[in-house]
């Protein structure tokens, strides 16, 4: 007996949907052949994707993971010593 959790043709659907949803939601990619041609961004060409890329591509689409890591703060935050400075220049 098939049924949704077993069944083969299911889990191609739903792969088939999930790079249909991938293929219209991003609007540029760096993906090239061997031969250093650019790839069109399509449903077929992000099933063709490695598939741990492809399944970090979805989490980002989806909002569940980061495309970069955090860049770093850009200035450290004011130490006590400088907050005591700051204020004995304001108030002298």
């Amino acid at each position: 007996m098939r049924d949704e959790d077993n069944d083969p043709e299911c889990a191609v659907k739903a792969e088939l949907l999930a790079c249909e949803f991938v293929a219209k939601r991003i609007s540029a990619w760096n993906v090239k052949n061997s031969k250093g041609s650019a790839i069109p961004i399509t449903a077929d060409n992000c099933a063709r994707l490695q598939s741990h890329l492809f399944s970090k591509l979805y989490r980002i689409v989806r909002g569940s993971d980061l495309s970069d890591p955090r860049p770093p703060a850009v200035e450290s935050p004011i130490s006590d010593s400088e907050m005591v400075g700051n204020s004995e220049r304001v108030s002298g």
